[in-house]
């Protein structure tokens, strides 16, 4: 009759605090399939409370990935030493570990779904962190767009300034914000954790140099990721974030030309559309480009690791479309 409490010691996952049913989204192989091993667990029952306690092993097993829950949700199920977990899993795809979290000793063998509850993506932390980042980021932008502070101050023009304001929001929002995300979305399909964190002294950095000297050198800050990963998923992990920006800049470019087509039709604020497909195109090259440099802690020092020919083939890529552009598109 007395009460014992669970806890649990996670390997091969993401080590973290909680229930066991809150790590299992962690876990994740290679390629993602279902039914493959995802990881393992360890369980102990402690007895007792504070320094006096005790723990005793009772018992450890594979993680698995099962079939579909209800709604498309996937269902885990665990083997420990009370055998396998079935097929009667809640949505069909069967599963359950030991027990609950704080029951009389003994060892279970019963099963049951341990589907985990769907979570946020983003925690209120990294929202917070992203969007105190993405505003220095783009008043940076906005700055460097007009010269710096003191040639902004000396032909002030509220309206233009604020044209300057939304270019470099959605360049920002897009090159920046987007750029960490296929970090972290690449991440968390490793079963990785990965948050957004800013750099207080790289933002500093960055309002000084755009500010008082009117141009842009930033480093804003990045996603930290934390998790067991072999160099062909952190490879990958890497190549997501110069991807992106290589998709973009492609994206910006039909911007631009939409804005060729508005001033050649005489549409209004033709001239605002260039500038926006023009910075946008410039930003995401330059960014692409900065981070396949091959020396830590940029990106590209990781992709070259894993696969020299995808860091020949993206580096070339966006190489190539930067010069084409620069000699082609603007100078036209």
């Amino acid at each position: 009759g007395s009460r014992t409490t669970v806890k649990y010691t996670i390997t091969d996952l993401q080590s973290v605090a909680g229930p066991l049913s809150e790590v299992l989204t962690m876990a994740r192989d290679d390629d993602g399939r279902r039914g493959r091993r995802k990881g393992s667990y360890t369980i102990y029952y402690r007895h007792g409370e504070g320094d006096g306690s005790q723990a005793e092993y009772m018992g450890s097993g594979d993680i698995y990935e099962g079939g579909d829950g209800a709604g498309g949700s996937t269902v885990y199920m665990v083997r420990g030493d009370g055998g396998r977990g079935g097929g009667g899993g809640f949505g069909g795809g069967g599963g359950g570990f030991f027990g609950d979290f704080d029951e009389p000793m003994g060892r279970r063998s019963s099963w049951r779904d341990v589907t985990p509850k769907e979570r946020s993506t983003f925690s209120d932390q990294e929202k917070q962190e992203l969007f105190i980042a993405t505003g220095i980021l783009t008043l940076c932008f906005a700055l460097a767009f007009n010269g710096g502070i003191f040639i902004l101050m000396a032909n002030f023009n509220p309206f233009a300034f604020a044209i300057s304001l939304f270019i470099a929001l959605v360049v920002v929002s897009t090159a920046f914000v987007l750029h960490e995300m296929g970090h972290k979305f690449a991440a968390r399909r490793y079963g990785c954790w990965a948050e957004f964190r800013y750099s207080l002294n790289g933002l500093l950095l960055a309002l000084f140099f755009s500010g008082v000297l009117g141009f842009l050198f930033a480093a804003p800050g990045a996603v930290m990721i934390s998790g067991r990963i072999n160099k062909r998923q952190n490879g990958i992990i890497s190549l997501a974030g110069p991807a992106v920006n290589f998709v973009l800049a492609y994206a910006f470019i039909g911007v631009l030309f939409i804005g060729f087509f508005m001033e050649a039709a005489g549409i209004p604020y033709a001239g605002i559309v260039l500038l926006l497909g023009l910075y946008g195109t410039m930003i995401n090259l330059i960014l692409g480009l900065f981070n396949m440099i091959p020396f830590p802690p940029l990106d590209g020092s990781k992709i070259i690791t894993w696969n020299p020919a995808v860091y020949i083939l993206l580096g070339v890529a966006l190489l190539g479309t930067f010069i084409w552009f620069w000699t082609t598109i603007l100078f036209v």
